[in-house]
């Protein structure tokens, strides 16, 4: 039954936002686009640094 009760709460934190009704459900769900997109970008180019770093630090050893 734990076991349920934990996959039941992970689920409902993963999962998407239930699609908005309204006059402003569109514009909502076109910034939650672009947010997630930056955030995608974001996450990118934290990895590029990341790895230029540690590639800088292996060639001074």
């Amino acid at each position: 039954m734990n076991i349920n009760i934990t996959r039941e709460t992970a689920d409902h934190l993963f999962r998407p936002p239930d699609t908005e009704t309204g006059s402003n459900a569109e514009k909502l769900q076109a910034l939650r686009q672009r947010l997630q997109l930056r955030k995608r970008e974001q996450r990118s180019l934290e990895r590029k640094v990341r790895q230029e770093t540690r590639a800088r630090r292996s060639c001074l050893s």
